[in-house]
């Protein structure tokens, strides 16, 4: 569940993010209460999530390209619409 605080002056990496131009900061709450068998999964499902949801930004929108690694790995784009695959019908709007 996403939720935003409001106050984020304790939030750990806020002065190091409130030095750069731009930018988004991240921050996970309560990941210590999973179990260490259900890690690698949970990684998984997030990495395919943001591949998903984000593919227009890590592909390069404008040609500003986004990039997000989870542990120091890159996260690559997939395009649900997948637009050069041979089997893809672009249809009229």
């Amino acid at each position: 569940m996403l939720k935003i605080p409001d106050d984020i002056s304790d939030l750990h990496l806020l002065d190091e993010l409130q030095g750069m131009e731009n930018g988004t900061l991240v921050c996970w709450d309560t990941v210590d209460r999973t179990e260490k068998s259900e890690i690698t999964t949970i990684i998984d499902k997030i990495r395919k999530h943001l591949a998903l949801v984000f593919h227009r930004f890590l592909e390069g929108v404008n040609r500003k390209v986004l990039r997000i690694a989870i542990n120091n790995n890159p996260i690559a784009s997939f395009d649900p619409f997948d637009l050069n695959h041979p089997a893809t019908q672009q249809l009229p709007i």
